[in-house]
């Protein structure tokens, strides 16, 4: 493995601990914001609730993002005008409404 991906794969391992961390962190302190905001089930967030710091380590080096964006090529015009300063086009992008 080059350093590039050596490198990459470490900020990927870091990442992904740091996703689960805070998940489980706002589903214990919030469980109904948490799902909404993080756009998971109820069975996801009991798996994520469930994991233990092995099971949390274990998945971060998996080599595979934890994290899963929501975003599709219909949102990409609503982030564009949030970038902008409509602030009201982020919550377009998420839910999937609104005019282009």
């Amino acid at each position: 493995m080059t350093d590039v991906n050596s490198a990459a794969n470490a900020e990927l391992i870091k990442l992904n601990q740091h996703f689960l961390m805070l998940a489980q962190k706002h589903l214990v302190a919030n469980p109904i914001t948490a799902k909404f905001k993080l756009g998971i089930d109820e069975p996801t967030a009991t798996f994520l609730s469930s994991m233990s710091p092995l099971d949390i380590q274990r998945l971060s080096e998996s080599g595979v993002c934890a994290i899963q964006f929501r975003f599709d090529e219909s949102s990409l015009p609503h982030l564009n005008k949030y970038i902008s300063g409509d602030d009201l086009a982020l919550t377009q992008a998420v839910l999937g409404q609104g005019a282009n």
